[in-house]
């Protein structure tokens, strides 16, 4: 086997070809694991990471990739390159092949002095997380790892479930009330976009909105920083020459009211960036948009599973019918940085169970900082 490292995502061909057979032979291809995906956040997030990919091949074919990174203040700690934009990350290759891919890029970490390895959001059915700790320990690392996120899924099955899923999805009174107020107001239209053309008309209008719908709640919106503006377009566009970009938008008389930033791939429709507009808010346009989302996704043949996404929201329980769990991995160089990572780990565990004790913590620490400020 031949390993080779880059320090950018190259504007290969071969490359993304081979790449992207990878990620669809996955044992649950996803969209976050493409090379659309790892170039778009290498191009807008350079400023702060440095991309490190770590491809293995035998002879001319690629049989495995981890498309890593590290930040601009730290070259000794690598993480997922999509950490902080893909809801999983994981090594990508072939099941038969994914422990020597491991073996190989923890030997390529240890030979860079890269002391510790953060890989966040890897799915707890993967073939990597089953490996991983076992990898971990003949290349000098301690591995501890964590439950991170639970991820809500409407899984189709057969065609009796499929069926079912549209009747209960019909009788669901809350959306019925949703549909009948909106209609009120006009009549109700959704369009998935999917050409690059019709998708860089629209996207201004949806970044816009969700900014703005964050200030009128007094938060802010992510999409504040350019760089996440940035990656949003670059990746749509990318995904959009590949066929596996929808920019859903629900209209009402022919007025834009929720959009929804998400993605087809691989039998997998899922459910990524939605905002609406506020005033519309007391109609749940969001949650009518969702429920006409999966009602298309419903009818679609080559789709098999609607995934909500990271995050235990209330709203996704009245959907899903089935969860995934992901995992975060710490993998250090030093018995010390893993003592520590699991004792902050157990403290952080032990605030959260006793009811209000997190919220009086960080009021005491934001009364010290006020103190000496």
């Amino acid at each position: 086997m031949r390993v080779t490292v880059h320090h950018r995502i190259p504007a290969d061909e071969k490359l993304r070809s081979q790449w992207n057979e990878l990620a669809l032979n996955m044992e649950d291809p996803q969209v976050f694991y493409t090379y659309e995906w790892a170039r778009a956040a290498a191009q807008a997030f350079a400023a702060t990471l440095r991309p490190l990919l770590i491809t293995i091949y035998e002879g001319e074919v690629l049989i495995g990739l981890a498309a890593l990174a590290t930040s601009s203040t730290n070259s000794r700690q690598a993480v997922f390159l999509g950490a902080s934009t893909a809801d999983y990350c994981d090594l990508i290759s072939d099941v038969s092949n994914r422990t020597a891919v491991a073996a190989h890029v923890l030997s390529e970490l240890r030979r860079m002095k890269i002391t510790n390895l953060v890989a966040a959001n890897v799915p707890a059915d993967s073939v990597t997380a089953q490996i991983m700790s076992l990898t971990a320990a003949p290349h000098g690392f301690h591995c501890y790892q964590r439950t991170a996120y639970r991820c809500g899924r409407v899984l189709f099955g057969t065609n009796e479930t499929r069926s079912r899923l549209r009747q209960e999805l019909h009788k669901k009174k809350s959306l019925q009330r949703t549909s009948q107020f909106l209609s009120r107001e006009g009549q109700l239209e959704i369009e998935h976009l999917s050409a690059w053309q019709d998708v860089q008309s629209v996207l201004p209008t949806f970044l816009s909105t969700h900014i703005a719908r964050f200030q009128l709640n007094g938060r802010k919106s992510p999409l504040e920083k350019s760089e996440r503006r940035d990656f949003l377009k670059l990746l749509a566009e990318m995904l959009c020459k590949q066929g596996w970009f929808r920019l859903s938008v629900l209209r009402c008389d022919g007025k834009p009211i929720a959009w929804h930033y998400g993605f087809q791939f691989a039998g997998t429709w899922f459910w990524y960036l939605p905002t609406f507009d506020s005033g519309f808010a007391k109609y749940s346009p969001g949650l009518c948009l969702l429920s006409r989302v999966l009602k298309n996704a419903l009818d679609s043949a080559d789709v098999h599973t609607f995934d909500l996404g990271l995050g235990d929201e209330i709203y996704k329980h009245r959907f899903a019918n089935a969860q995934r769990s992901t995992l975060e991995f710490k993998l250090s160089g030093s018995l010390g940085r893993h003592v520590r990572n699991i004792s902050r780990d157990l403290a952080v565990r032990s605030v959260r169970a006793v009811p209000g004790l997190e919220g009086q913590i960080r009021k005491g620490r934001d009364r010290m900082v006020s103190l000496f400020s």
